[in-house]
């Protein structure tokens, strides 16, 4: 096994590649990648893009002067178009553009590649990897808790952190094997929402632990709840793609006595008595309330570390007005039309900082954007949907069309659950914009 750096211009598209059989020339081959995996193509070089390298070597043989492809066509062609935009299929060329001028010099034209000689092991390469688990054979694919080991060692921050915080709590109340049974897509789903997460009564410290405004011993039987329904197949990812069933599913648990009252203080870890406090630490206190409303729309207590950069300072202003001045309850009318506001500045601000043209409508831009941060992996993909349900909601009372009724109609004004519905949805979308916007 070589390895040996040789410039993209000098590596051949595989035009016999196994994913598509014979096409006939790399130019052929690479229509066929954009004909029928144009989303996972794109996705792929906004990566490489984004990060400036590719990080898993291709696998080539020498053919006269140049390398043929064995293994790594995607990524060789994601590299080939971002250096030369006008080689990528026409529909994808201003696509490519832009990736090459986000990537600028960063991305180097060569390629570490690994150069066999052997074609048998170039097969026995190929087959290990691409042939499944051949019963421990090949490689052993990650499942959804060992990608959040991974997320969480890597950056601290995994796409599954709520599922992630109930096996831990589980496993701390001797409950080791049902945590292990949890489906994290389906359990991430249910939680996705804040006002689902505060009426199940759960959220977190400030070390991402998971706290509840019951007692341990309730929430754990709650949380087994959880678990035991997905096993069971009474609960999953499937039905909870509708905010519908979110509801049906958490009152049918308030049915049955497992969520906490709506005015219960959460519950901290017992501390230790001493003998000289015993006494008054038995005498009956009467509980704190714990606010269950939020009363600005975008809640106070949650800190976006944003760097608010040049051409955004209409945004800042419009951001604080909503997350502390603007009273949720008092000043709907207001919050709609600053939110409105908001909503456009951040969408004009993204397609100016990436030389994007506007599609001279909201509802566009935003599909455009909302598209735009998901090939970039951006936007994860339940995230999208949430947006894409407000964006593309017509008449619905939660939607971006709803926000345009507020200016030109005499009498409509979305409820204040409208309002909340609609930040809990588009929230992701607008702060991927911004930051984005802010590393450029």
């Amino acid at each position: 096994m070589k390895f040996k750096d040789i410039n993209v211009s000098n590596l051949t598209v595989n035009p016999s590649n196994d994913r598509h059989g014979p096409t006939g020339s790399e130019e052929a081959a690479i229509i066929w990648l954009f004909a029928n995996k144009s989303k996972e193509m794109r996705k792929l070089a906004a990566k490489i893009a984004r990060v400036g390298r590719v990080f898993d070597s291709p696998l080539v043989v020498k053919d006269g002067d140049k390398y043929v492809v064995r293994d790594g066509n995607r990524r060789v062609t994601c590299v080939k178009l971002i250096h030369q935009p006008s080689q990528a299929p026409p529909e994808h060329q201003s696509f490519f553009a832009s990736l090459n001028q986000e990537a600028g010099s960063r991305l180097s034209t060569s390629l570490t590649c690994q150069v066999e000689d052997n074609t048998d092991v170039v097969e026995q390469i190929l087959e290990t990897r691409h042939n499944g688990v051949q019963e421990g054979e090949g490689q052993l694919p990650w499942g959804t808790r060992e990608k959040a080991i991974h997320a969480n060692r890597v950056s601290g921050r995994s796409d599954y952190a709520w599922s992630q915080r109930i096996e831990d709590y589980l496993i701390a109340q001797g409950h080791h094997d049902e945590a292990l049974t949890i489906k994290r897509s389906t359990l991430d789903r249910l939680l996705s929402a804040r006002k689902h997460r505060e009426r199940l009564g759960l959220s977190e410290d400030s070390k991402g632990r998971l706290t509840s405004a019951q007692s341990p011993e309730n929430t754990t039987k709650l949380l087994l709840k959880l678990v035991e329904d997905m096993s069971e197949k009474r609960l999953t990812l499937n039905e909870l793609l509708k905010a519908a069933n979110k509801v049906a599913y958490i009152d049918m648990l308030d049915s049955k006595g497992l969520l906490p009252a709506l005015q219960s203080a959460p519950i901290s870890p017992p501390a230790k008595k001493s003998a000289a406090n015993k006494a008054t630490s038995d005498t009956p206190v009467a509980k704190k309330s714990l606010p269950t409303q939020r009363t600005t729309l975008i809640p106070r207590h949650v800190n976006y570390h944003f760097n608010w950069s040049q051409g955004q300072t209409k945004i800042h202003l419009a951001w604080e007005q909503l997350q502390y001045h603007l009273d949720l309850t008092k000043n709907k009318f207001a919050v709609a039309v600053v939110l409105r506001t908001l909503i456009d500045l951040t969408a004009q601000n993204f397609l100016n900082k990436n030389g994007m043209q506007s599609k001279n409508k909201l509802t566009r831009d935003l599909r455009h954007i909302n598209q735009t941060l998901f090939d970039r992996g951006l936007l994860e993909k339940g995230l999208q949907r949430d947006a894409l349900r407000i964006i593309e909601g017509g008449t619905s009372s939660d939607s971006i069309e709803s926000l345009q009724r507020v200016l030109h109609s005499e009498s409509h004004l979305p409820t204040k659950d409208d309002l909340t519905t609609m930040w809990d949805c588009l929230e992701p979308q607008l702060v991927a914009s911004l930051k984005s916007c802010q590393r450029l």
